[in-house]
């Protein structure tokens, strides 16, 4: 599991837009880093 702390200052580093765009990727489906770019 991802420590939150670092995955928050992960997320904070991306622009809203980005953030939406994993956000909705990832409610339909689990996919890997290389299809949410």
């Amino acid at each position: 599991m991802v420590d939150a702390e670092k995955l928050a200052g992960t997320f904070k580093l991306l622009s809203v837009e980005a953030r939406i765009r994993i956000v909705k990727a990832l409610k339909r489906r689990a996919m890997c880093v290389t299809e949410l770019t």
